[in-house]
């Protein structure tokens, strides 16, 4: 059997894989800053104070889910 001429093809699967890992990695870390930084800004506007007409809201809301449980 003849042995093919020129650079092993082991050795580029092996640095493929590794570019591969590294994306991967970098995709997940990626994710994880956005819903971290949009954790804390949804954070942020709930605990904001409320005006009048939101605050009545949010009573009308708690109300009307009562009634309808009873």
């Amino acid at each position: 059997m003849a042995r093919p001429i020129g650079p092993r093809h082991g050795f580029m699967e092996h640095l493929n894989w590794g570019y591969v890992q590294l994306g991967l990695f970098a995709l997940v870390f990626g994710g994880l800053q956005l819903w971290w930084i949009g954790s804390i800004l949804r954070g942020r506007r709930l605990a904001r104070p409320m005006n009048e007409r939101e605050f009545r809201r949010s009573l009308e809301r708690i109300w009307s889910g009562d009634q309808k449980r009873r």
